[in-house]
């Protein structure tokens, strides 16, 4: 469960074990997390290191090959006796489903007959997971019946309820309606129902929460997840009851009034909250309990930012997820030079996620208010604290801060790596001849220093980052009085780390861009770029450099092994990818796309024999 940027550690969960509920908890939080997208990750990685879209090689997507021959004997093991066998043979077809299998709608019948029918909970279970894969929505009615049935398993429940839920089944909602209202015997069960209601939006079952929400006999957990999703839904009433809950004893109320009146799993950039919600919330922003103030400044941040920035005491919170949500505030603010401030102290919080959240805050302050982040900056950049200075580095390089690059300079000999690295990559940024010399001189240290530091591969990774964007701006203004220094990164044994070669040979392709260097740097770098040996394989980036410095180059001469490269190694797009972006910047040809990869999909408990696998069935 994620709230903001950190980690959130739930309302309830240091509580739940006083309460024997721990076996609950595991089954609450194990719903939600947050995972950025690939292609987030992708320009994330373009922007940290340059060098790794440059060119951009574009990757096919894989091909999976499926033998469709072991459909009909997944059919048949469904018929056999051993309950083992049947359960495999519906997991068999979920994996190749997962696997980029489609085509697969002949086996839902047999499926749904051994959910209706099978005696064992084991292969039902595998049944039911196996439908909501498949999208089977032909089979709703069929998990309708468990979802409804009060004797149903637990266990298959927690199964079947998540589909109805997705597939937004409202013939699903009275069942779940009826499970919300009998005693709650089976919490988990009774959980699995208030969120497929909160999930499905299901208006009709606000009485019935609202009944679980009040009862103080119930589970806190149960009413915890009930508040939630009475949030999702959104009835009227619920600022009066969350109201009447702040004032309940004990210590479960003011949470429970908090999750009605908006989710801690949500952290969008608007919430709606009439009047009592929102003075309530307020009320509790500097509740005894952490958790509470954390929350409670979530939501008024997010129904009025103004009423949260007014409480800049929170920003000395003794809790991180309070200081986040306070710097959150802060940097959704009008430009002030008071916010400004703010915003450049908390650069030195104790908590990364709150750091990173100022340094962004500022980062678009910069447009509109550039005069009030230079002088935070001044200051921040005078300092000696790494926190500070390390999201401060990063702000000048974010915002191309120009008089900063003299400090930036000194800092490349910080003694925090943190602190260096920002340095390098601000500087790399910047992108500006005068700090050449520095950098180099800096370079020059970081090869003196690699023989001692291959010793502790984790420093070696540390200044292998931050000597990757010194080349990089090396490449970046073709700094030809570095090549000597380049050099010494190309051979396999040079004991320099594959990041930093990489880097290096990228900038000298770079340098030498249609203007090959000597035939002796040439030839080294052909080695590299066809060093497959399959014991002792050169680094697969390295490859990759080595051939795009080579297509850089314009030499004819290497046409011939740039185009063994690309045909010997055509699906892996670090090395044939590199080489068909290399003839066709020496040639001027368009060549055909790398080959997709064939995933075969499997191995499966049961499969066919014989060679009747064929690229593309999926």
């Amino acid at each position: 469960m994620t709230f903001g940027s950190l980690p959130a550690r739930g309302v309830f969960d240091a509580r739940a074990a006083s309460l024997g509920i721990s076996c609950l908890l595991v089954f609450l939080l194990g719903a939600a997390s947050v995972s950025d997208s690939t292609s987030r990750e992708d320009a994330g990685e373009c922007r940290a290191r340059p060098m790794l879209c440059d060119p951009p090689l574009p990757q096919p997507a894989p091909i999976f090959v499926f033998d469709r021959a072991n459909i009909p004997l997944w059919l048949q093991a469904m018929n056999r006796p051993e309950a083992e066998i049947r359960m495999n043979a519906i997991e068999a077809v979920g994996a190749a489903h997962r696997r980029g299998v489609r085509g697969l709608s002949e086996a839902v019948p047999a499926i749904q007959k051994l959910l209706a029918t099978d005696p064992h909970a084991d292969v039902r279970h595998a049944a039911a997971r196996t439908l909501g894969e498949l999208d089977a929505r032909s089979a709703a009615e069929a998990l309708r019946q468990i979802a409804r049935n009060a004797d149903a398993p637990t266990e298959l429940l927690l199964v079947v309820d998540p589909i109805l839920a997705q597939w937004q089944d409202t013939d699903s909602i009275p069942g779940w309606i009826a499970r919300v209202q009998a005693s709650p015997r089976r919490p988990a069960a009774t959980i699995s129902a208030v969120r497929s209601l909160g999930s499905i939006g299901a208006r009709q079952a606000s009485e019935a929460l609202f009944a679980v929400v009040r009862n103080a006999d119930v589970s806190p957990v149960i009413r915890l997840e009930a508040a939630r999703a009475l949030a999702a839904i959104a009835p009227p009433g619920r600022s009066e009851l969350a109201s009447e809950l702040a004032a309940e004893a004990g210590e479960w109320g003011s949470l429970i009034a908090l999750l009605l009146l908006g989710s801690d799993r949500e952290n969008g950039p608007k919430l709606e909250l009439d009047t009592t919600g929102l003075n309530l919330a307020a009320s509790l922003l500097f509740d005894p309990d952490a958790r509470v103030r954390g929350h409670a400044l979530s939501l008024v941040r997010r129904a009025d930012n103004a009423r949260a920035r007014a409480k800049p005491e929170l920003l000395n919170d003794s809790d991180d997820q309070v200081r986040f949500e306070a710097v959150m505030a802060l940097a959704q603010a009008p430009a002030s030079a008071p916010v400004t401030e703010q915003l450049m102290a908390a650069l030195n919080d104790l908590s990364e996620a709150v750091r990173v959240a100022a340094r962004k805050g500022l980062v678009e302050r910069w447009i509109v208010d550039s005069p009030g982040v230079q002088q935070g900056l001044a200051r921040v950049l005078g300092s000696d604290n790494w926190r500070e200075l390390e999201q401060g580095a990063s702000i000048v390089g974010e915002v191309s801060f120009e008089a900063a690059r003299p400090r930036l300079e000194a800092l490349l000999r910080f003694d925090r790596p943190e602190v260096r690295l920002a340095a390098c990559t601000a500087l790399r940024q910047l992108n500006r001849p005068e700090s050449l010399p520095a950098l180099l001189n800096r370079a020059e240290e970081l090869t003196a220093l690699a023989p001692e530091s291959s010793k502790v591969p984790a420093r070696l990774q540390s200044e292998a980052e931050e000597i990757s964007q010194i080349f990089i701006l090396f490449a970046q203004q073709k700094h030809k009085p570095v090549l000597e220094l380049l050099a010494k990164y190309v051979p396999k044994r040079s004991g320099f780390h594959p990041l930093a070669r990489g880097a290096a040979i990228y900038a000298l392709g770079k340098i030498f861009e249609s203007a090959p260097p000597s035939a002796d740097l040439v030839s080294k770098l052909l080695a590299r770029a066809e060093d497959n040996n399959p014991i002792d394989p050169e680094d697969a980036g390295v490859r990759r450099f080595s051939i795009i410095a080579l297509g850089r180059f314009g030499s004819r001469d290497v046409l011939p092994a740039l185009r063994d490269l690309y045909e010997a190694e055509n699906t892996v797009v670090s090395v044939g990818g590199a080489a068909r972006w290399s003839v066709m910047h020496i040639e001027g040809v368009e060549l055909p796309p790398c080959r997709p990869v064939e995933i075969k999909s499997g191995p499966f408990f049961l499969e066919a024999l014989g060679p009747r696998a064929s690229a593309g069935q999926p």
